[in-house]
């Protein structure tokens, strides 16, 4: 059942032959696409005539013959291996196929004019380089990247790519070797790596993105809770989940933990955020230290916790602050001033944000929100006379058209009233 080279059963997609037959094909794959060539009839060939060879249309193009060895560093102790890649393509019947020898160690004489191989064998190199055993997964990440790039693609997970490529190939050589020698199948072709690059793209993708998102949402619901229990554990000395009593900031708290999509919430208290939300603006734009003293303080600043009230993505409270008076009183993270804006145009610039995040706004007509700033907004409405610097442009009938309802109760007055 055996034959002269056949290490099929020792092979596995993760050691340095099978790592090694992973960045020689998918550096292959992009050198070819790259230059607008067929790869639809190239195939890789497994420990039939060399360690691997890649085939066009049954033809021997390549022959690559993989050693490991880091004790050997002369190209005279690899002779009979360079002998038998040299036979091995005379067997091939191409006297045009390339003849590649990989070493995981630099050979470091193979120059020297001694050496009759030279120009017969070509040594493997990226970027110039030798690649070591521990080099392998890197170059091989590089050259999935590459890949992915080329079809306008950004792996948020590539080692796992790599990881989803590393099985494909194992469970393939565990297949050759169930198979046994003669029924053997020793060929896969570039197709199946591509559509395995493609399918594991989408795999991993999926998982990175349920982490991320997993992640963000118990970093923000831990920032509510964190916050509150910080709350409770000063005013009560207990924890939020131990409290019996029905404080404002207690009953605001269990109504942001049951909003369906936290995220939105999150948006909601961010107005003047009018931005392309990525997933790690949660995170920068969801800060206990900010929760904790612009929203829960706030509601605990209610006179009673029936007062709050909820609906959609957005909870707030009945005040006679509220400049609107059938609306409620919504506390929000805004902030008008800027380190390096003067007041007049850090608020011109920021109401005019709220005035375009057509996303959250609509959410907000009809209600006042808290801002916290040294500007006098106490008695004022978001209207076209605060921004107008940045509606110059605009055609007076297209300003008429928007809404001017949003009121605006600073945040210091909560605490004088």
């Amino acid at each position: 059942m055996s034959r002269g080279n056949d290490a099929i059963p020792s092979w596995s997609g993760f050691n340095f032959q099978g790592r090694m037959l992973l960045l020689c094909v998918i550096e292959d794959i992009n050198r070819r696409v790259q230059a607008g060539k067929d790869i639809s009839n190239l195939e890789v060939e497994l420990e039939k005539r060399e360690d691997f060879s890649i085939i066009d249309k049954n033809k021997y193009i390549a022959l690559y013959q993989v050693k490991a060895t880091l004790s050997k560093k002369k190209w005279e102790q690899y002779e009979e291996a360079l002998n038998k890649l040299i036979k091995h393509k005379q067997e091939a019947k191409n006297t045009k196929a390339d003849c590649v020898f990989v070493v995981a160690k630099n050979i470091t004489n193979w120059g020297d004019n001694s050496n009759p191989y030279k120009n017969k064998i070509s040594i493997y190199t990226y970027g110039g380089n030798i690649v070591g055993l521990n080099d392998v997964k890197i170059k091989a990440m590089t050259e999935i990247d590459k890949f992915l790039k080329t079809n306008n693609r950004t792996a948020l997970n590539l080692e796992a790519v790599y990881g989803h490529l590393c099985i494909f190939l194992d469970e393939k050589i565990s297949n050759m070797h169930l198979q046994g020698y003669k029924a053997r199948t020793y060929r896969i072709a570039y197709s199946d790596f591509i559509k395995e690059i493609n399918d594991s793209y989408n795999t991993a993708e999926a998982e990175a993105e349920y982490r991320i998102n997993d992640q963000i949402y118990n970093h923000m619901i831990s920032v509510v809770e964190d916050g509150m229990n910080e709350i409770c554990r000063a005013r009560c000395s207990k924890d939020f989940a131990e409290c019996t009593d029905n404080c404002p900031a207690k009953v605001a708290v269990e109504r942001i933990l049951e909003f369906s999509d936290i995220r939105e919430y999150c948006r909601t208290i961010n107005p003047d955020k009018n931005v392309e939300w990525n997933k790690f603006d949660y995170v920068q734009f969801f800060k206990k230290k900010d929760i904790k003293h612009y929203i829960l303080k706030s509601f605990l600043m209610s006179k009673s916790y029936s007062l709050v009230r909820s609906e959609k993505n957005i909870v707030g409270f009945d005040s006679e602050l509220n400049t609107i008076p059938e609306g409620m009183l919504i506390p929000t993270l805004l902030v008008l001033e800027d380190d390096y804006k003067s007041i007049e145009d850090s608020t011109q610039l920021k109401l005019q944000n709220i005035k375009d995040n057509y996303e959250i706004n609509g959410s907000l007509y009809g209600n006042s929100i808290t801002v916290d700033s040294s500007y006098d907004l106490s008695d004022k409405h978001l209207s076209q006379a605060q921004i107008n610097a940045a509606w110059d442009t605009i055609q007076s009938e297209c300003v008429g058209s928007i809404r001017n309802d949003i009121g605006f109760v600073p945040y210091i007055t909560l605490f004088k009233s």
